[in-house]
């Protein structure tokens, strides 16, 4: 029916399952046209040209709105989406200068990326053109501020979830200032990434963003952002030093997990909790700098941190979580501030090196009670001596298990229950005191230590 000018309006019949290029292009009077559900291939420019058409409802039997399919229909104000389309030619629309609204959020292909665009003339960064998936990913992508397609202008605003995962040929990325969230595992395992700058108008690195970026040796975080997500940096062995700013109000857990090259950290005093394995595995850290608004340290916060040789925790820390300093095999010494109540099971377990471990009257618990719980001490085999605060009211389960070298211990008479396999192990510790109201569970003590009530 091509260049049927006086042709106004034409219904399609159920048998027809493809219209073929062409088919309509250039019928100028084609005011309006009902395509059925059995239709699933709509060709290129199949409508090209019909000027005069001012709507059309596309059935969800059809996934791709190919090249030109609607180009120079300059009358066309609405066209309605159905959910089954995948994939809109960039030059789908072109020309429709009557279109001001694309009525849902659709993928389109604009060069070598594709895009997420929706009505409210924002665009999110998808991942990958499908022509560049084939051909192969370029090694420096760059993002750009605005996209235009049908002739409108889109913000890019947003890089979205998992848009550039597995992207190992990719060395480098240029993020433009317009962008304000790097979404959840955006260049997770982007193993050949060296290179990037995140602009000052990102407000949130979502969780493991970057996770497994293992060439990507430094980076710098932008004042603008609030927030990195849980595993954002987590794995990122080639990391050597990273500046957090004072904007950062909060760090993921596992945020920075097994960067086994970041030899130190400088936390912000803007931050006040450091999460559950937040620098947990990073081996070659010897020194970090904990700021006075931090109030609580998670479990496993550092963990295997095994270059680690002292910490200063400040009066500010209420809580150490459970296995927070868990094989940290070169901390020598500990000062623990009075501000601190209870020491977790497991926090200090097999800290192999430690020797000097000072107390605060304000502890009221040392380790815990349970089944499979770690002591709170169990494995520190260089730790020769300690004093129990008279704050102290119970010393939990295997809390100095296997500390080989302690000789003397001092148990005050505030301590009213010493648990289970509590100093099974201390093969050096040939005697003990403790006071006579103190309940004791099952092998608290072993063969090679006298128990003297007093």
């Amino acid at each position: 029916f091509a260049g049927c000018t006086s042709l106004t309006s034409i219904a399609i019949p159920d048998s027809v399952t493809e219209i073929y290029e062409e088919a309509f292009k250039g019928c100028t009077s084609l005011t309006s046209i009902t395509i059925p559900d059995s239709v699933t291939e709509i060709y290129e420019e199949a409508f090209k040209g019909c000027t005069s058409l001012k709507s059309i409802i596309i059935p969800d039997s059809v996934t791709e709105i190919k090249s030109g399919t609607f180009s120079g229909c300059t009358s066309l104000t609405i066209v309605t989406i159905p959910e089954s389309i995948t994939m809109i030619d960039p030059s789908a629309f072109s020309g429709c200068t009557a279109l001001n609204i694309i009525p849902k959020t659709i993928t389109v292909d604009i060069e070598a990326l594709k895009y997420d665009i929706s009505n409210n003339s924002t665009a999110v960064v998808a991942g990958v053109s499908a022509r560049v998936a084939i051909v192969g990913i370029p090694s420096h992508v760059v993002i750009p501020s605005q996209i235009e397609y049908a002739g409108t202008k889109y913000t890019v605003t947003t890089i979205r979830d998992s848009a550039f995962r597995d992207c190992t040929s990719m060395t480098s990325v240029t993020i433009p200032n317009s962008v304000t969230i790097i979404g959840e595992s955006t260049f997770a395992r982007c193993t050949s990434l060296t290179t990037i700058i995140i602009p000052n108008s990102v407000a949130r690195i979502g969780d493991e963003a970057f996770v497994g970026c293992t060439s990507l040796t430094s980076i710098t975080i932008p004042d603008s952002v609030i927030e990195i997500g849980s595993g954002a940096f987590a794995r990122c062995t080639s990391l050597k030093s990273i500046i957090i700013p004072n904007s950062v109000t909060r760090i993921g857990d596992d945020a920075f997990a097994r960067c086994t090259s970041l030899t130190s950290i400088t936390i912000p005093d803007s931050v006040t909790e450091i999460k559950g394995g937040t620098f947990s595995g990073c081996t070659s850290m010897t020194s970090v700098a904990i700021p006075n608004s931090v109030t609580a340290i998670g479990s496993h916060a550092f963990s295997d941190c095994t270059s680690l040789t002292s910490i200063t925790i400040p009066n500010s820390v209420t809580g150490i979580g459970g296995h927070t300093f868990q094989g940290c095999i070169s901390m020598t010494s500990v000062a623990i501030p009075n501000s601190v109540t209870a020491i977790e099971r497991g926090a200090f377990y097999n800290c192999t090196s430690l020797k000097s471990v000072t107390l605060p009257d304000s502890i009221t618990r040392i380790g815990d009670f349970g089944y499979l719980t770690s002591g709170a001490f169990e494995g520190c085999i260089s730790l020769e001596s300690i004093t129990v605060p008279n704050s102290a009211t119970t010393i939990g389960d295997m809390t100095f298990k296997g500390c080989t070298s302690l000789k003397s211990i001092s148990i005050p008479n505030s301590v009213t229950k010493i648990g289970e396999g509590a100093f099974a192990g201390c093969t050096s510790l040939k005697s003990i005191a403790i006071p006579k109201t103190t309940t004791t569970d099952r092998g608290a003590f072993e063969n090679y230590t006298s128990v003297i009530r007093r």
